[in-house]
């Protein structure tokens, strides 16, 4: 921080009155926020009238910490005797000062006023998570539904009839406690609760129609400033004619009928211009037109297949059982809260909700109006709605809320941006922080730019361009920082490398290759010692381990594959995400010797314990063992062999060897698994582990394990095996190491280095399989039932939710990837494993969505070399020993066309075995497609009617749920029609028609044509689509691809062969009497595989 105050930094804090502030990150709002509260104080404000509410304990214990040190200096500085016996006093009232966390001051009001809420004062504070809080809960429940099934209403029977399955009510209670915690942020659950159920559908569909009328607005606004560069091309103009005139009844059509029968009158809306001979500009004003047009094409498929009355009825029967659920979450929660209170304690969100209703009493809210003249809210945009509430009754003669809208990243805790912005333009006094403190001006420049384009008024509320440009970079001086983005390469599957000898000490080490975990070690290796500026020392420093941060979306996947490839190559990491245990070296030493104590019959166990310090041999040893006796039937009766029959010295140290572990496995039987990882590791491991880099944290990870060693030796092994071999375990690597943590844990922090993954990591909205969606503004809605199948179906209430939180999603991820990249001080990585592409607001499903191609482009940097940092010890060192060992192994195995045979494999890899291509997703004229897309289709084929219309079974599609918005918005009815108006589909029609058909079945390789064995094989698949005909029975597999009928009976003939014989099998018929057709729907074309 500068010790020089910017013009807008004295603004803040000498404004006086209602004061909200927006800082940028890194701008010192903290800063600002102390030097205010301590020109107060020193102005003559006594401490006791403060309220000051950090989001943590540790921020709150660092403000009083900065502001007790400012009034020692205030003290030290003042020369008026009567000043500083004042400021003394304020120096002894600050440990009692309320500088606190919300829930420590919600807790004080409580005590104080416990009275109003009927609680005892000496409550104990409990986490929901806590078992005794979870018991009580589970208890609540169980009141709840003991009465309910007492009482027998007719509305618990409409529940039961619905979530009563398999004999069992656990889906009912799931979705009481789900509807319970949604209501826990909100300021009157009790009233959002009476609510529930009681939206009307008119309200519901007016709110779909005008969010389709803004979007088509939208795209109107577009399609005028586009139209008059396509004067004089004719399918420019023609198409912009179209649209315009299709468009403008929506832009004023207010009725929601009448909206759908526009939609479906909506005639064949002309294709683009071609764009096979454009470039530049034009390119892109085509792609951009043809853009718009597919957008309103898709607002007319969603809307033209509503249904206005089924979906109300819909909506009458959801809502029904809606407010049946919330009677019963009423019932629970009262039930819980006394059971709380007899137990005498209180969660967090009783914490709010009864510090809320103690300010609701107007003495005590005027009481605490009078105590707390000066209010200051750190991080206030991290707010839920009861905290607002709270805080709006607090009130304040002087209130200074400061924040970043842009920083709102905690939406899952009720916490919303849009409080901070309504604050911001109704306050009397809005300020900003704009000057960055932390950050080079080559990352401030990267975040501007990326930023300037996503953050806009029409997707967040806020003109990132217009009001939040970061300034700053000023004490770099004329280090300017580096921003790279990496793209990984894609993940091979290779055949395994030819060996002509194991390697027990790789099968002790993971040796799949992992691009990922391998190119962030190689950005590690390669940042380590580079210098990095430190503009608080104005000095070059070289980059330590303890400098770099790695930030993931999320505590798994990405996260753990990246701590596991930085340990194994001794690079100390401290870690939020749990690995596990199992996949490091030092893991597995110990488990193979386990192993070989529990059965012997083991080679690898076994040479593993022989290679380890206990067993005291080398690979050349071992190598030794077995060229003496390669016709010895396996490596542990050569070991035997050797032993016996020779009297050499390591015939004398195998002799041993097996001593010492038939006394290790007598012991194995008195003793516990846990109890024989510390005999191993005190006999010899312990110094073995410790011996390597890193071995600290080596040893920690077996202690851990050791932890988890329950029972005998054969029992932790039995349970290990069922629980897939994982232990989990978070890295400590002290401060001198890499830290790994996730996005939303690294907001407050900062590093001279930051590496950001999860690029293409995909955003998750609401899940549709939830079975109940709520929002703020449209309360909950349960799934719709169609009365005549009786199955779940969507509702126009759930589309409406669904669309609000896709939006709100996409402003906190935004947000998310304004704190990961603004931790950066001097050098930003954006790792991508795919190249990012340009997307409308609406359609962006990652981070990567959000990054501007050009930058991308202007930013892209090779992948560092050198990453594995794995070298292999060489087999045998002495050359006179090569052709010893080659004449024992290079022996041919008889059985090696067997060996490499799968034991279970798939359709789709015996093409790739046989030499065949993998399957498209591409269409032809070279229009690229995604793999999304093809799964559309061939979703739309599994459910259609073969003798309906396309356009009406998509209606029916999406009135019974069958589909996703995203599925739908893929799918063109024109190709549709095309594909079901084939003769090998329109013949069906009236037939026996099974869809979705999977099988197994059992061949020899010699069969399948994989190899000239008997060897058995089970192969699985699944067929499209098999209907029974008059002349027999018909299988059709759909498939992609732009290649030519010939090409396509070639490369899949041996799929589709495997597929007869499972046809044939199942139904009992001659493999000769089952026919077969591909349905190419890339090109809508049937391919007869029997000519």
């Amino acid at each position: 921080m500068s010790l020089e105050l910017t013009s807008e930094q004295k603004a803040a804090i000498g404004a006086r009155g209602k004061v909200i502030v927006s800082a940028s990150a890194g701008s010192g709002k903290t800063f600002v926020m102390i030097r205010r509260l301590v020109s107060l104080i020193v102005g003559g404000v006594n401490v006791r009238d403060v309220l000051a509410v950090t989001y943590t304990n540790k921020a709150a214990a660092q403000m009083r910490e900065k502001l007790r040190s400012a009034l020692v200096k205030a003290v030290g500085e003042s020369r008026d005797p009567a000043e500083r016996a004042r400021l003394k006093e304020q120096l002894a009232a600050l440990p009692l000062a309320d500088i606190c966390t919300m829930h420590v001051f919600c807790a004080r009001l409580i005590r104080t006023y416990f009275y109003l809420d009927d609680v005892d004062p000496a409550f104990r504070i409990v986490g929901t998570d806590d078992a005794e809080c979870k018991t009580i809960a589970a208890r609540a429940l169980d009141e709840t539904l003991d009465e309910a099934y007492r009482q027998g209403s007719e509305e618990f029977k409409l529940l039961l009839s619905y979530y009563y399955r398999k004999k069992s009510d656990l889906l009912l209670r799931s979705t009481i406690r789900a509807m319970d915690a949604k209501v826990c942020s909100v300021g009157d659950p009790e009233q959002r609760l009476a609510e529930a159920g009681n939206v009307p559908f008119e309200q519901i569909a007016s709110a779909i129609l005008q969010g389709y009328r803004r979007k088509i607005a939208s795209l109107y606004a577009g399609l005028e400033e586009l139209a008059p560069s396509f004067e004089g091309n004719k399918p420019g103009e023609r198409l912009c004619s179209v649209l315009a005139q299709e468009m403008r009844p929506f832009l004023t059509e207010e009725r929601f009928g009448e909206a759908v029968r526009l939609a479906q009158e909506v005639g064949k809306i002309p294709s683009a211009p071609p764009k096979t001979k454009a470039t530049g500009e034009e390119l892109a004003r085509i792609l951009r037109l043809s853009a718009i047009s597919a957008s309103f094409k898709e607002v007319v498929k969603a809307l033209s297949g509503i249904d206005p009355e089924a979906e109300r009825i819909r909506h009458e029967e959801a809502s029904a059982r809606t407010r049946a659920l919330a009677a019963l979450v009423l019932d629970y929660r009262e039930r819980f809260r006394r059971l709380k209170r007899e137990a005498g304690f209180l969660d967090y969100d009783d914490l709010e909700q009864g510090a809320l209703r103690v300010l609701r009493d107007e003495a005590v809210r005027e009481a605490v109006r009078r105590r707390y003249r000066y209010v200051f809210v750190d991080e206030y945009q991290d707010v839920n709605l009861v905290q607002e509430e709270l805080l709006g009754l607090v009130g304040g003669e002087e209130v200074f809320l400061v924040g970043d809208a842009k920083q709102a990243i905690y939406a899952f805790r009720g916490s919303r941006s849009r409080y901070f912005l309504q604050k911001t333009r109704s306050f009397p006094v809005s300020l900003r922080l704009s000057e960055s403190f932390r950050s080079a001006p080559a990352v401030i420049e990267a975040v501007n730019e990326v930023f300037s384009q996503a953050m806009t008024e029409e997707t967040c509320g806020l003109d990132y361009a217009a009001e939040a440009v970061m300034q700053g970079g000023r004490r770099y001086g004329e280090h300017r920082g580096e921003v790279r983005c990496i793209l990984l390469p894609e993940r091979e599957k290779g055949e395994a490398e030819e060996r002509g000898v194991y390697s027990v000490l790789a099968a002790l080490r993971d040796e799949e290759q992992d691009p990922l975990a391998e190119s962030i070690t190689a950005l590690v290796q390669r940042e380590l010692g580079r210098p990095w500026f430190d503009a608080d020392e104005q000095r070059e420093r070289p980059v330590t381990y303890g400098d770099i941060a790695i930030l993931t979306r999320t505590r798994s996947g990405a996260a753990e594959r990246i701590v596991r490839g930085l340990s194994e190559v001794g690079i100390p990491v401290t870690a939020t995400a749990e690995v596990n245990v199992c996949d490091f070296w030092e893991a597995k030493l110990v488990l193979g010797w386990l192993s070989y104590l529990d059965n012997a019959e083991q080679d690898i166990p076994m040479a593993g314990a022989m290679l380890s310090f206990l067993g005291g041999f080398t690979e050349r040893d071992l190598a030794a063992v077995r060229s003496r006796f390669a016709l010895a039937t396996s490596f542990r009766a050569a070991c035997r062999s050797y032993a016996e029959k020779l009297r050499d010295e390591l015939a004398l140290r195998l002799k041993a060897f097996f001593e010492l572990s038939a006394r290790y496995r007598l012991l194995a039987r008195v003793r516990t698994a846990r109890e024989m990882i510390g005999l191993l590791l005190a006999d010899g491991l312990e110094a073995e582990i410790l011996s390597k880099e890193e071995g600290e944290l080596r040893l920690r990870r077996v202690l851990h394990l050791a932890e988890s060693a329950s029972g005998s030796v054969n029992a932790f092994l039995l349970a290990l095996k069922a629980g897939e071999n994982q232990v989990k375990f978070c890295e400590g690597g002290g401060e001198n190491a890499v830290k790994v943590l996730t996005m939303h844990a690294s907001k407050g922090l900062e590093y001279p280095v930051v590496i950001l993954v999860d690029m293409n990591y995909n955003f998750r909205a609401v899940k549709p399989q939830d079975e109940l969606f709520y929002s703020d503004d449209f309360s909950f809605a349960a799934k719709g039932l169609d009365r005549e199948t009786r199955t779940c179906v969507g509702t126009l209430h759930r589309t409406l939710i669904t669309q609000e939180a896709a939006e709100e999603e996409r402003k906190s991820e935004l947000n998310l990837l304004y704190v990961a990249m603004t931790r950066a001080k001097e050098r930003l990585y954006l790792v991508f494993q795919k190249r990012p592409e340009e997307k409308a607001p609406d359609k962006v499903r990652s981070f990567a969505d959000f990054i501007p191609a050009p930058f991308f482009e202007e930013h892209a940097a090779p992948l560092p070399q050198g990453a594995s940092g794995r070298e292999e010890p060489p087999l045998l060192p002495a050359a006179e020993e090569e052709g010893e060992l080659a004449a024992v192994y290079g022996l041919s195995d008889p059985h090696a066309e067997s060996a490499e045979l799968p034991v279970k494999s798939t359709a789709s890899e015996l093409v790739q075995r046989l030499g065949g291509i993998a399957e498209e997703t591409s269409f032809s004229g070279g229009r690229g497609h995604s793999a999304e897309e093809g799964t559309a289709y061939h979703a739309f084929l599994q459910y259609a009617d073969l003798g309906g219309e396309a356009e009406a079974e998509l209606a029916r599609m999406r009135r019974e749920g069958l589909l996703s918005e995203e599925q739908f918005a893929l799918l063109d009815a024109d190709r549709l029609n095309a594909i079901l108006s084939l003769p090998v589909l329109r013949g069906l029609r009236g037939k026996r028609v099974l869809r979705e058909q999977t099988f197994l079945i059992q061949l020899t390789a010699r069969e399948a044509g994989l190899a000239d064995t008997d060897d058995r094989i089970v192969f699985q698949g699944a067929v499209d689509l098999l209907a029974e005909t008059e002349e027999g029975w018909l299988l059709v597999d759909y498939k992609l691809s732009s290649h030519p009928d010939e090409q396509l009976r070639r490369d899949y003939a041996p799929q589709i062969a495997l597929y007869k014989k499972a046809v044939a099998a199942a139904m009992h018929v001659s493999e000769h009497t089952v026919r077969a057709c591909i349905l190419n729907i890339a090109l809508g074309r049937e391919v007869d595989m029997d000519k």
